[in-house]
């Protein structure tokens, strides 16, 4: 039997597994916006040290992004948790996690929080718990799944480009369509 689809009807454990889907997915969906690729997100329950995590298969500007990419997944399960924006303290709660590194990652890049993840994390909150929820069912995704998660247009990669640059200025993924140039 597959695992149940109404948050109303999982478990305590399975509502822990869904924050960490959450939290991945928060990375996915960011790194995406921000240019990336993601190779891989899953969730890794029977790993000792780590319950879930994001790689990236290529990074458009190494190194530049990974302090936004990181906060964004303590974020993501902090907004979760709260049912919204997260206070400091909840937000505090997530970061200080035991066996994570990321907020080393962001500790370490001088950008405590990261000003514009906020907004994204928000923006983005229906891409984020519908990734989050391929990613509880299946245990992974790629970014097959990350791309049809924030809608982004197939096999056109202009309007690839374009639709993430209207989501990272604010439009919220799903909320406009891209016509490519060739089909005016």
């Amino acid at each position: 039997m597959g695992k149940k689809l109404m948050l109303r009807d999982i478990t305590a454990a399975e509502r822990e597994q869904f924050a960490i889907a959450i939290h991945e997915s928060g990375h996915a969906i960011t790194a995406t916006l921000l240019g990336d690729e993601v190779g891989v997100v899953e969730l890794t329950p029977d790993h000792p040290t780590t319950l879930g995590q994001c790689t990236l298969s290529h990074e458009t500007f190494p190194g530049v992004n990974n302090a936004r990419i990181a906060f964004a997944g303590p974020y993501s399960e902090a907004f979760w948790r709260h049912g919204g924006p997260p206070p400091s303290a909840a937000l505090r709660r997530v970061l200080m996690a035991g066996g994570r590194q990321d907020e080393k990652v962001v500790r370490e890049s001088g950008d405590e929080r990261p000003a514009d993840v906020p907004r994204l994390i928000s923006n983005c909150w229906g891409s984020i718990t519908g990734l989050a929820r391929v990613l509880f069912i299946n245990g992974s995704a790629t970014q097959a799944d990350i791309d049809k998660a924030l809608f982004l247009p197939e096999h056109e990669p202009e309007a690839r480009a374009f639709a993430l640059a209207s989501i990272r200025s604010g439009s919220a993924p799903g909320s406009f369509k891209v016509t490519p140039a060739a089909l005016l």
